[in-house]
């Protein structure tokens, strides 16, 4: 193999393994985003189905204790140890993990103060506050009232 063949070896080698370590990069991110965006969906299921079973026993969600807080390093804008923890709206073996960048779930009071309604809330990629996630569509999941 003479050096100039080696030379292109080489650098179609080098620029391959650039667009794969740049493809998988990206990507990485994109799987984060995905599993934050289900993780809230599923979470959002299971509490509106807690919210109900607790109107059937007769007991009021309203006066539940929020924000309700999963496991994680909590969220930018909510003091550590506030509300209660989400598990009490999760089935007794439900999965309940951290958001992809360490932060917690969590469900919050969003609307107007006569008509709040539950929102499950992740901080997403960037550590967003308390009031910039009430009307990011993106990292939330609004939750409906149960009829009464």
């Amino acid at each position: 193999m003479r050096l100039r063949e080696a030379a292109w070896l080489l650098f179609s080698l080098a620029a391959l393994s650039w667009l794969i370590v740049g493809t998988v990069r990206s990507e990485v991110e994109r799987a984060r985003s995905r599993y934050a965006e289900d993780t809230l969906q599923y979470l959002a299921g299971h509490v509106a189905l807690a919210m109900d079973r607790a109107a059937d026993a007769g007991a009021d969600p309203r006066a539940w204790t929020f924000p309700l807080m999963g496991p994680g390093n909590g969220l930018p804008g909510v003091p550590v140890g506030a509300g209660s923890p989400l598990t009490q709206a999760l089935p007794h073996l439900a999965w309940l993990p951290a958001d992809p960048w360490g932060r917690s779930y969590a469900v919050v009071l969003a609307g107007r103060a006569e008509a709040p309604y539950p929102l499950v809330i992740c901080s997403g990629p960037d550590g967003l506050d308390l009031e910039e996630l009430r009307g990011d569509r993106r990292w939330s999941a609004p939750v409906l009232w149960p009829v009464q």
